[in-house]
């Protein structure tokens, strides 16, 4: 059976420096060792944020480098991705939020502002990562990107 973690393996092993994705942020191109690499370190970090397989991991990020090393990573990994819509307004973001069961959220600086009043009623339960589009996430345990 062909999983995104298999996938994921096989291209790396097979062609680790063929292009993955070619994305406009500074980061830019990303190869299949690349995005291996980044898979299990998300993985990593996840479960140092004792977010465990099949746990929730939400996304409110436009489209790009990190969000796809995320996305990919985040199911790489055995958790479920849930993905945000910007612009459904406050009440449809926070209710997906609350009732998700997502244990993280990662926000870029834009959406940070632009839904502060959700972020700040999100619960306790919800571990929320900063994610710059060129620096990737900040996670908690180091203060830096990843």
């Amino acid at each position: 059976m062909n999983t995104v973690r298999s996938l994921i393996d096989r291209h790396a092993h097979t062609q680790p420096q063929g292009t993955f994705l070619i994305a406009p942020e500074k980061a830019g191109v990303m190869t299949y060792e690349r995005l291996r690499a980044h898979a299990l370190d998300i993985a990593a970090r996840l479960a140092a944020l004792d977010v465990g397989e099949g746990g929730k991991v939400a996304f409110l990020l436009p489209n790009g480098y990190w969000t796809a090393a995320l996305f990919l990573g985040v199911m790489y990994s055995g958790r479920v991705v849930v993905p945000l819509n910007a612009v459904s307004g406050d009440a449809a973001l926070s209710f997906v939020i609350e009732h998700s069961d997502c244990r993280v959220l990662f926000v870029d600086e834009g959406n940070r502002e632009k839904y502060a009043g959700v972020l700040a009623a999100v619960s306790d339960n919800v571990r929320v990562i900063p994610t710059g589009l060129d620096e990737g996430p900040e996670w908690p345990e180091q203060g830096g990107a990843a």
